[in-house]
């Protein structure tokens, strides 16, 4: 199994997201992130959502999703020519005396310290998925009090 990144333009109106996300949960698939907008073209919005599937599996989401009525395109982005990111917010409780050693972090992945007080940190990271992991890996020594994350989002250069 791995990492699918499926993008959907789908018509922009209400119960869509309901229609997909329920023919998910009648088969049995799970999605791990989702993330919507709309775009350039009135009343169509696209759909990036990840999933964990085998190749047989991937074959059914996508030729579900294709039957939906609101279902303009489904296409998977591919790996080696699309750009993948994820927005993340996270507030760490921390003591003045580590407060240097975490802004080194910060530095050190390009993320940005966006608001500070006496016992917290608010960071906001805005990278592939994997660097954000990476980040917060190395950050587990510290309590995140809460977190924030989007989804991946993706965009083709095809």
């Amino acid at each position: 199994m791995k990492r699918h990144v499926i993008e959907m333009l789908v018509i922009d109106e209400p119960g869509v997201m309901n229609r997909i996300t329920g023919m998910f949960s009648r088969r049995g698939y799970n999605i791990d992130t989702i993330t919507v907008g709309k775009t350039q073209k009135q009343g169509v919005s696209k759909i990036v959502f990840t999933l964990e599937a085998d190749d047989e599996t991937l074959y059914q989401v996508e030729k579900q999703c294709d039957k939906l009525l609101d279902v303009i395109e489904i296409r998977e982005l591919p790996e080696n020519s699309s750009f993948f990111r994820e927005m993340c917010l996270a507030k760490f409780l921390v003591e003045k005396k580590d407060k240097e050693k975490i802004e080194g972090y910060v530095k050190k992945y390009g993320f940005e310290i966006i608001s500070s007080g006496q016992n917290y940190i608010v960071i906001e990271m805005m990278a592939e998925p994997e660097k954000i992991g990476e980040f917060l890996k190395e950050m587990s020594n510290f309590k995140i009090e809460d977190i924030s994350r989007t989804g991946i989002t993706g965009i083709s250069t095809r």
